[in-house]
């Protein structure tokens, strides 16, 4: 597990658009700490998807940003915990991608959109996003 500042930013509308999951973007130094080195390798673009990956946890996630239009390569986590000034919430079933470009001002590493906060334990989006994974 990790331990960072994120930033709530409400212009990140990010979901995947096969299960409307809502991704969180982090810079790498973060998700190298989550992702087993393989899965790593591929998702920062050193090497090719690993055989063993087939179980819906890679994703490809279309991104369109002030500067253009790309792909993230994400993972889908099994949770992520937000600890807020009001209250803590654990969300299941998060996908992570990892930003192309470190964030300017160092003071956070993750981005939370709104999205992350409209899904709870048993909702039906997360339900969904846990089925499209191949998790049952």
């Amino acid at each position: 597990s990790v331990f960072t500042k994120a930033l709530f930013d409400t212009g990140n509308l990010l979901s995947d658009g096969f299960s409307d999951t809502p991704v969180i973007i982090a810079e790498r130094s973060v998700v190298k700490k989550l992702v087993p080195e393989g899965i790593f390798s591929f998702i920062d673009g050193e090497a090719a998807l690993p055989i063993n990956a087939d179980d819906g946890s890679i994703r490809l996630i279309p991104a369109g940003t002030v500067g253009g239009e790309s792909i993230l390569r994400a993972v889908l986590i099994d949770s992520v915990t937000v600890i807020g000034k009001k209250e803590t919430r654990e969300v299941k079933n998060v996908i992570l991608a990892e930003s192309k470009t470190p964030f300017s001002s160092g003071d956070y590493s993750v981005l939370l959109g709104p999205k992350i906060f409209e899904i709870r334990e048993g909702n039906q989006k997360n339900e969904r996003a846990k089925k499209t994974a191949g998790k049952d």
